[in-house]
């Protein structure tokens, strides 16, 4: 086996629960033993490296939420903390763990606001970052390197599976089980997106080969329309031009205008500025006025003060004149009681003395009779001295006799409690037997109970599979719809374009002659007289169906641009000369013909009418011919013999060849038309070729008509396409809410059924605890019965004791009362001396009291004398004050009436200065007004000015808006502003006459494209990139699947193959170690049958010598948790852990066991540290380094330097220990620590 440095070096603690100060505990190699009384917070140090490592559960560190680790503070004075930190160093100098550093410091730190953070040699990480860190070396919060206390046969009561995590961590396979289960997790989600990308690829790969042939189209649409931009940008220009030279006429008409206001303006802003002067004059003459006015309204005031202040004055001189004259009656007052104090200070000196002579007098005769008192007093206390010790005899005896009756006491209380105890052991056997009972029949609804739950819980997950199904089948369906809505708005907006571009043809009678044009213009503009005959052009009145207006064109031929008349005065005007046409018009008459002779004729020719019948006839029942051609018109009823006159003897066949070998049969009475426009006429002429370019009349007619409609429909179903997906929306948010009740009812499923799991566990462990609970009540009820014995037999000694005692106590109370007698009689004469003696003492107290009222009484005559010179003081320094105050009322009197004379005299100064300033304002007054009249002549010339500059204002926007609404057209048709293209145009202007036929020609052509759409280009890009996208995610994500089959399949061979190698060594390793340990027996580690490798849980099979047969629950508590150690060992013994923490887990041993137990430690030393806390000392043995932990101060934890010698056998310190901790240097150093 490979020896490994052991990783574990020091533990610091700050705020950490009671570590409220930085505290470091260093590991060296060896065994470190960390003691201390209960309470004290050796648990802590457990908790600290285990919150490290990455516990997230409060409860497994004792507390309700993870603040509860923050240090609280005390009432004493100790603040609460607001962090708890706790960090642990490593020895990384073999580069175990995946950083680059000798030594790797993890830290957790957590706030008290709720935040929380870990770190890796002080660089911030994540939880994640730290069980990756120490995944597969054996450490951590679930692995075997840490045992905490109470939970050693935990490992032995835990289920095969749940016990297969150690193993699996001993095997080094924990990080590949992760790793696994994330690479399968990845695999669903792939296989998912394969599914919806395969969808989406098919759907875009469909819609790609539409777009190419629309985005074709399109392409030529936009190089016609390019051309027709830029002639008609050049068109627009030179109408730019144009306008602008008449506006710059205009305007320099404006600047003439403005320059005449601009002098007019200078004008009247002269007068204005003359104006604001006199006004500025004006104001500052009131200014004036009002300052003068201001200074006579203070003078006033100042006046009325000066009175006030006069009379005030004169009467504090009259106050201050009676003040004077009592000041001198109170001086002589007080003069003569002064005389009568010094008399009685002299009487009560002679008082004094005569009082001091009787006191001492009386202390004489008191020291007489004391000295008298303090010889009997001696003599009494020797007779004392005697009887007390009798009586200390006495007590003695007394209370030897109170013990022996108290222990009687107890005995008898401890014989009342004892037989209390058996009936209740006795009670609480049966109780035991009764829960037992009951408990038995909760386990049973609980097991029931959770397999109704278990149902409840297939059943949600069976209903979340088919409503996630449906929500993904609302999803594709909602994905189609949109993409059906999004080419129906492509098709849309081709309709747009091409109806607008065929309405602008019919709207400029794009095809139709010039003299056809001109005649309908004047039909239009006329209105009356032969005029009215015109009823329209032939091609307006008919309606064909689109399939069939190609074959209409060429059986009309020319004549589809024919007038329709319903009368003759029409063809006169036009044939009369009087009315000049442009081109050649074809007139058609209603009914008939305009010549009534030629259509009698007609009429009457019955022979030419019955070959036309038989013709007719055949022709219907031909299979090669498909109908006539006026049976594929519609028009109004007045219409119609003129549609059966143009079209009646055209008719439409199959074939070219159909065509001519009926053309033979009918003699050339019949024309024929076929699907491909071929024309064979009356006179045998056939018309073959490809169409023409443009499309004829009756095809635009058509095409124009089927565009409405098909626009009409097409917004219909649009509409309809969108309140489809708005239901589908709809339904999947009322899905997508189903999915989120489902996954909220699966998880209070999955809740409930781990709680009734947990109720279960509970349960069981609690009819686990009432069996032992059981055989512990019986052996409690056999020792009752044993103590109450005991204590009967006890009881009866003590009584005899009792008796003897009381005998010996009588003799002694005999003597103690003779003593007593004595006592009394030489008492009574101490007690008649005493009494002469406080006569005397009481004598001299009254003499010396009376001396202390003397001494008072002339204390208080010399404080009266003191006060009264003090009064007399006073009364004269008031005298003096009044006097001055008296002499200075007389100056202030004076003052005021000077002043008055003078403000008197300033008074006259304003009012004259006032009256000047009034009569100069007036005269600025009438000047203003005289300006005033100027500046409205002024102003009226400025407005005439104005309304000729407004009236020349007007033809200029006129201009202006000319030339502004071709920049808009442009702008609005093309959205090109024509200053950008000012320069580029410039230099490239035609004819305008040519410009004007080769716009013609562009929209003809654009004509002949027929619908585009536009968007196709944009959206063929979008689509190719898509596509390209697509179709490399789905290689990509094929191949992903492909990776990670191969990794999870590599990932299970490894499994297996490591954890059958580690399951091994650890087995082969327990059996002896077990043996070792118990001095014999059998121990086995057993895998599940039938169940895959990777899954199968771990059975512990240990037998200790001397037992028939394996069943855990049969070993002690000693028994079970050394089988615990026994397997950690062994896994120790195979993948030795950096570090092994072990929380009083030796509680449970005896003597041999823990000698045992430390001989089997000893031998991983080597591979493996150990940290155990303990209270045993026979664990401390073992120790290379030992810790004590503390609370000299309460609720705080402090380490301290121990002894093996320090420690109690309870795990308390001694208190020398604890001073010696105190008396160093530095209480606080890190490396501090104690050799054992």
């Amino acid at each position: 086996m490979t020896r490994l440095p052991a990783m574990l070096k020091a533990l610091e603690l700050i705020g950490f629960k009671s570590f409220a100060d930085r505290t470091r505990f260093e590991f060296p190699p060896g065994i470190t033993v960390i003691v201390g009384p209960n309470g004290s917070g050796k648990s802590n140090i457990v908790d600290a490296i285990k919150w490290v490592l990455g516990e997230q559960s409060a409860k497994s560190l004792r507390g309700k939420e993870m603040a509860d680790v923050i240090f609280k503070g005390l009432g004493s004075g100790r603040k609460m903390m607001n962090t708890a930190e706790a960090t642990i160093t490593f020895d990384n100098s073999e580069q175990r763990l995946s950083v680059d550093a000798p030594e790797v410091h993890v830290t957790r730190r957590v706030y008290r606001s709720g935040e929380a953070e870990y770190l890796i040699n002080g660089e911030p990480c994540r939880l994640k970052d730290v069980r990756n860190l120490f995944r597969g070396t054996g450490v951590g919060t679930d692995a075997y390197s840490l045992i905490e206390q109470g939970k050693v046969d935990q490992l032995l009561q835990a289920s095969p599976r749940d016990r297969r995590a150690i193993f699996e961590e001993a095997a080094g396979i924990s990080r590949f089980k992760a790793k696994k289960i994330e690479s399968q997790r990845r695999l669903e989600r792939v296989d998912q997106n394969l599914l919806r990308l395969r969808d989406i690829v098919d759907e875009v790969e469909n819609r790609l080969r539409s777009v190419r042939n629309q985005a074709s189209k399109a392409r030529r649409y936009r190089e016609y329309n390019h051309r027709l931009q830029q002639l008609r940008t050049q068109v627009a220009m030179a109408d730019w031009r144009r306008l602008t030279g008449q506006l710059d006429g205009v305007q320099e008409e404006l600047s003439g205008l403005r320059a005449q206001i601009d002098e007019a303006n200078r004008e009247i802003q002269s007068v204005e500025s003359a104006t604001r002067d006199s006004d500025q004059e004006i104001s500052a003459v009131s200014d004036e006025i009002r300052h003068h006015e201001t200074c006579a309204s203070r003078n006033r005031e100042r006046i009325a003060t000066q009175r006030s202040v006069q009379t005030h004055r004169r009467t504090d001189w009259v106050e201050l004149e009676a003040e004077i004259t009592r000041c001198r009656e109170q001086l002589s007052a007080m003069m003569t009681r002064a005389g009568d104090v010094e008399q009685r200070v002299s009487e009560t000196r002679e008082e004094l003395a005569e009082a001091e002579s009787e006191r001492e007098q009386a202390a004489k005769q008191l020291a007489d009779e004391e000295e008298v008192v303090n010889a009997h007093v001696h003599q009494l206390d020797c007779m004392r001295g005697e009887n007390d010790e009798r009586r200390g005899r006495h007590v003695e005896l007394m209370r030897r006799a109170a013990r022996l009756g108290s222990e009687l006491g107890n005995l008898e209380s401890q014989l009342q409690s004892l037989r209390k105890a058996s009936g209740r052991a006795e009670e609480q056997l049966s109780q035991v037997v009764a829960t037992s009972a009951e408990t038995t029949q909760q386990c049973a609804q609980s097991h029931q109970q959770q397999q109704v739950l278990s149902a409840q819980l297939d059943r949600l997950d069976q209903a979340l599979v088919v409503v996630e199904r449906e929500l993904w089948e609302s999803r594709h369906v909602l994905n189609g719809r949109k993409e059906d809505l999004s080419m129906r708005r492509g098709r849309l907006s081709g309709i747009r374009e091409r109806t607008s571009l065929l309405e602008d043809l019919e709207k400029r009678r794009e095809g139709i002659g010039d003299g056809v044009t001109q005649v309908l213009a004047l039909a239009e503009r006329e209105g009356e007289g032969p005029w009215t005959e015109i009823r329209g052009l032939l091609v307006d009145l008919l309606r064909v169906k689109l399939e069939d207006a190609p074959l209409i064109d060429t059986a009309l031929g020319d004549r589809s641009q024919s007038v329709v008349v319903s009368g003759q005065r029409v063809v006169r005007e036009l044939t009369s000369g009087s009315l000049k046409v442009n081109g050649r018009v074809a007139l058609v008459p209603t009914t008939g013909s305009f010549d009534e002779r030629v259509s009698a004729e007609s009429d009457g020719d019955r022979s030419d009418d019955l070959a036309l019948s038989e013709h007719e006839a055949r022709l219907t029942n031909h299979r090669d011919v498909v109908g006539r051609a006026d049976d594929f018109v519609d028009v109004d009823a007045e219409y119609v013999p003129l549609v059966e006159r143009l079209l009646g003897k055209t008719w439409f066949v199959r074939s070219l060849d159909a065509a001519r070998e009926l053309h033979r049969e009918t003699r050339g009475e019949m024309r024929f038309v076929t699907p491909a426009a071929e024309l064979v006429d009356h006179d045998g002429s056939i018309l073959v070729g490809p169409r023409r370019t443009s499309a004829g009349l009756v095809s635009r007619k058509s095409e124009l008509r089927a565009l409405r409609q098909e626009f009409v429909v097409l917004k219909q179903r649009m509409s309809e396409a969108q309140q489809e997906i708005a239901r589908l929306q709809e339904n999947i948010r009322s899905q997508e809410h189903q999915v989120k009740d489902l996954g909220d009812q699966q998880q209070v499923a999955m809740s409930d059924l781990a709680e009734r799991r947990a109720v279960t566990r509970s349960l069981e462990e609690r009819l686990k605890q009432l069996a032992d609970q059981r055989e512990a009540v019986g052996a409690e009820l056999k020792s009752t019965q044993v103590q109450q014995h005991q204590a009967a037999q006890r009881r009866t000694t003590l009584r005899d004791q009792l008796d003897q005692l009381e005998r010996e106590i009588e003799l002694v109370a005999e003597a103690i009362v003779v003593g007593d007698d004595g006592v009394k009689r030489l008492d009574l004469v101490r007690q008649s001396a005493l009494k002469r003696a406080t006569t005397a003492q009481v004598e001299l107290a009254k003499i010396e009291q009376r001396q202390d009222a003397l001494q008072a009484r002339m204390s208080q005559f010399e404080d009266d004398r003191a006060e009264r010179t003090q009064s007399l003081d006073q009364a004269r320094s008031q005298w003096t004050v009044a006097q001055r105050r008296q002499s200075e009322s007389e100056r202030e009197i004076l003052l005021a009436t000077s002043h008055l004379a003078e403000w008197f005299l300033e008074k006259e100064s304003l009012e004259t200065c006032i009256a000047e300033q009034v009569e100069k304002r007036q005269r600025l007054t009438s000047r203003r007004e005289d300006l005033g009249r100027e500046l409205q002549t002024f102003h009226k010339e400025s407005r005439d000015l104005e309304e000729r500059r407004h009236q020349v204002d007007l033809l200029a926007g006129k201009l202006r808006h000319e030339r502004d609404t071709v920049v808009d057209r442009l702008r609005e048709d093309y959205g090109i502003e024509l200053a950008s293209v000012t320069e580029e145009t410039s230099e490239e202007e035609q004819q305008r006459e040519e410009v004007e036929r080769e716009i013609e020609d562009l929209r003809r052509k654009i004509n002949q494209i027929g619908a585009v759409n536009m968007e196709a280009l944009g959206e063929l890009d979008d689509l190719e990139s898509r596509f390209n996208a697509l179709s490399t995610q789905y290689e990509d994500l094929s191949q992903a699947k492909e990776s990670l089959e191969r990794i999870i399949h590599k990932i299970n061979a490894d499994s297996r193959r490591l954890f059958m190698e580690t399951l091994e060594s650890i087995r082969t390793n327990f059996h002896a170690l077990y043996r070792k340990a118990f001095g014999g027996g059998k121990a086995d580690l057993v895998l599940d049958d039938d169940v895959d490798v990777l899954e199968a849980g771990v059975e512990i099979v240990a037998t200790p010598p001397g037992k028939p047969s394996f069943n855990n629950s049969l070993l002690s508590g000693g028994e079970k948790a050394l089988t615990a150690v026994a397997l950690l060992l062994a896994i120790f013994q195979f993948r030795p852990s950096p570090f092994c923490v072990l929380d009083e887990v030796d509680a449970p041993f005896d003597e041999a066991n823990i000698g045992r137990f430390i001989e089997v430690l000893h031998e991983f030393l080597g591979w493996t540290k150990f940290v155990i806390v303990t209270h045993s000392k026979k664990t401390m043995t073992a120790a290379t380094t030992l810790y004590g932990v503390t609370m000299q101060e309460s609720g705080v934890s402090k380490r301290v330097s121990v002894r093996f010698e320090d420690v109690s056998d309870d795990g308390n310190i001694a208190a020398d220990a604890l001073d010696r901790s105190s008396a160093l240097d530095d209480p606080a150093d890190d490396d501090e620590r104690g050799a054992a």
